[in-house]
């Protein structure tokens, strides 16, 4: 509704709320390490942020690096972190069909080695979904795609 704006602090690893006129500052939100892209679900007052390079939220002992964490606009708590794949970047929203589509990097030496290789340099990503109800990963749906995928759209 314009009355506040969401800024994602990479270094300090926070979102900073912003008043929408007099643009005070209203509140910090800790999020996991760089956090970057942030996509709005208005329908359900949530805030997405892909946190690409977290290793503070799921073990990096485990081959895990990132996670999208989600935030009520309204309270500015952090309601969950989600796993989504390695390296989350990009997010995009259907609330039509009820999924938040994510693009995973992949860039690290140390990530997940490709299912088929890629006739570019580097390592596969891959797109993942979360369920905008339940806040989960959408189980057994995985997209491999090229190199490096920064971001995602999803037609409505």
């Amino acid at each position: 509704d314009g009355s506040k704006y969401f800024v994602s602090c990479w270094n300090s690893n926070e979102v900073r709320v912003y008043d929408g006129v007099t643009d005070a500052l209203l509140d910090i939100i800790p999020v996991g390490n760089s956090p970057g892209i942030m996509a709005l679900s208005s329908g359900q007052g949530r805030l997405f942020v892909s946190c690409m390079n977290d290793t503070s939220t799921f073990a990096a002992t485990q081959g895990q690096r990132g996670a999208v964490n989600v935030v009520n606009v309204q309270t500015h708590q952090r309601i969950k972190s989600i796993y989504t794949g390695f390296q989350p970047y990009g997010i995009s929203l259907d609330e039509a069909t009820g999924y938040a589509v994510v693009a995973n990097r992949n860039t690290d030496p140390s990530g997940p080695t490709q299912h088929h290789p890629s006739l570019c340099a580097g390592r596969n990503g891959n797109i993942t979904l979360i369920d905008l109800n339940s806040l989960n990963l959408v189980s057994g749906f995985k997209s491999e795609v090229s190199i490096d995928p920064i971001s995602v759209s999803v037609k409505n």
